[in-house]
């Protein structure tokens, strides 16, 4: 499949949450903690949590220090997404105004509320401590810029053609290019694939849901760290 990488865009955002973002997520660690379903969800329920993912999408395009890209396929729709920040107060996980926010999730518009399948609490929790753990580690490479991963998802349907891969061969040219370190909290899933984009891991978090790995990659340029 020939993929081709571009910038998000507004009008991208419905799709790729219900084709990539979205369902990427079902079977991942951190969604079921978030959402800890007993039972099959309602179809309300269940858009309740696609609006609601579509809206960090929507919001992550229009920060000044995120930076949203799609891969799409030969039919020219999106099949992945990678995004990432170099903002020294944003964060893959953090804690809001006192609202709890997943990956990638900011801050909501006035009125939007989170789902009700959402367990605050529990969420609340495991935030705390991947924002801890994510602190340590920038704390000790705080010398050099960086750019920390926010998104980074693929859709089910098209796991194993290369689109990972190419997502990431784009952020670490991005990344190359400026000289930077990068800085991921990896799911359990995504380990192998930053490994093999020099990414090694400096630290875990562990939950009933798996275990979450902090991994940093060193800037390509060790000089501009003297």
């Amino acid at each position: 499949m020939a993929i081709s990488i571009s910038p998000v865009q507004p009008g991208d955002v419905d799709f790729l949450t219900r084709k990539v973002e979205y369902p990427a997520h079902l079977d991942g660690p951190l969604y079921r903690v978030m959402f800890p379903h007993s039972q099959k969800l309602r179809w309300e329920e269940e858009e309740d949590e696609i609006r609601w993912t579509a809206d960090a999408i929507l919001e992550a395009i229009h920060r000044e220090d995120e930076v949203l890209y799609k891969a799409c396929g030969d039919d020219g729709l999106p099949v992945g997404l990678i995004g990432w920040t170099t903002s020294a107060g944003a964060s893959a996980e953090f804690i809001q105004g006192g609202r709890a926010v997943k990956p990638g999730v900011r801050k909501k518009r006035a009125g939007t509320a989170p789902p009700s399948t959402l367990d605050m609490n529990t969420l609340l929790a495991i935030s705390k401590r991947l924002r801890e753990e994510r602190r340590r580690v920038l704390q000790s490479y705080y010398k050099n810029e960086m750019y920390r991963i926010t998104f980074k998802t693929v859709n089910p349907n098209h796991q194993r053609e290369g689109v990972g891969s190419t997502l990431m061969e784009s952020f670490c040219r991005k990344v190359d290019e400026s000289a930077a370190d990068a800085f991921v909290m990896s799911s359990p899933a995504a380990v192998r694939l930053y490994s093999r984009f020099r990414f090694k891991t400096v630290g875990t978090v562990e939950t009933e849901q798996g275990t979450f790995t902090s991994m940093f990659r060193a800037s390509v340029l060790p000089w501009k760290r003297l």
